[in-house]
């Protein structure tokens, strides 16, 4: 264990540091201890500010865990003398806003987990300095407003978590930049809508969770730019009636079928406009939640019953 003004480090044999300070401040001589790791670890500590040169001689470095400490910004191009870095863990902090240059020189990045700090948008070009980044995890943030232009440069990405935000709207081809993407993840925010045009450009996109949203209606078309889609979560939305078509992906070279589906939790009105949901259940041999079973809310003389135990003479049009 090394003292340096104040500051109080830990070089451990498994290559990690460790500190208790409150800053990394213009006293950075100490960072020549950074020469030969390939792990820092500065996790759980009370870090309030990083001095724009506090890396300057961590070239090698391709982890670096800044997680739970009390961080509200980091200074521009603050990484830029990191060009191995693979992993950047900056979770449980504050961090209030991130722009062009916050991950200037990132260009071996690949992980970026920014989960439980307090960013309330995304701007434009945000990550575009990221090229192989594959993993952004910005969930449990105040995220209310993203730039159609926020993920420009991210064509490696393959999963992008937003859950758990403030967005109650998605503008059209927000995502169009991210032909990679396999996952992503938007439960639990308070989305009032889900359209065709929000997922144009995710071509490749196999996974989509929108649970716990305040989603009213599906288009027929919903799914249409999203031909490899295989796992949906709609549940505990605010769903009343439910369109069978929209979950049958149009026919095409590439498209598959769903093979799970999570519909459960929502207000179902049980008639006639659900007579195409009750047929593709039918008919289709996705997976269900366990457990879960999709049930009537109205009219009262359904109410509570299992879909799939009605026939389709019973869901009657209602005034």
């Amino acid at each position: 264990m090394t003292a340096m003004n104040g500051e109080i480090f830990t070089h451990s044999s498994r290559e990690n540091c460790s500190t208790s300070s409150a800053k990394f401040d213009g006293d950075y001589r100490w960072t020549s201890i950074f020469n030969s790791l390939e792990s820092v670890g500065l996790e759980n500590n009370q870090i309030s500010s990083i001095h724009p040169k506090a890396f300057a001689a961590s070239k090698k470095i391709k982890l670096l865990n800044l997680y739970s400490n009390h961080l509200h910004y980091l200074p521009n191009n603050v990484f830029k003398y990191i060009p191995r870095l693979q992993f950047l863990l900056l979770g449980l902090n504050q961090i209030l806003n991130i722009n062009t240059y916050t991950f200037a020189g990132l260009e071996s990045l690949t992980d970026l987990d920014m989960p439980m700090n307090n960013l309330s948008k995304l701007p434009s070009n945000a990550f575009q300095n990221l090229p192989k980044l594959k993993i952004l995890d910005l969930a449990m943030n105040k995220i209310a407003s993203i730039s159609t232009q926020a993920f420009t440069g991210l064509e490696e990405l393959d999963f992008l978590n937003l859950a758990g935000n403030m967005l109650t709207d998605i503008q059209e081809s927000t995502f169009a930049s991210l032909k990679k993407l396999e996952m992503l993840v938007l439960d639990n925010n308070e989305l009032e809508s889900l359209t065709a045009g929000m997922l144009v450009g995710l071509k490749n996109l196999r996974e989509l969770y929108v649970s716990n949203n305040r989603l009213k209606e599906l288009p027929r078309n919903t799914f249409k730019h999203v031909p490899r889609l295989t796992k949906l979560a709609l549940n505990s939305n605010h769903l009343k009636s439910i369109d069978g078509e929209a979950l049958t992906h149009f026919v095409c070279p590439v498209c598959t079928e769903l093979s799970m589906a999570y519909l459960h939790g929502n207000p179902l009105v049980c008639d006639c406009k659900l007579t195409s949901l009750l047929q593709w259940l039918s008919s289709s041999q996705v997976k269900a939640f366990p457990g879960a079973v999709l049930r009537c809310w109205e009219p009262a003389e359904h109410r509570g019953k299992e879909l799939k135990s009605l026939q389709r003479s019973q869901l009657k049009c209602l005034a």
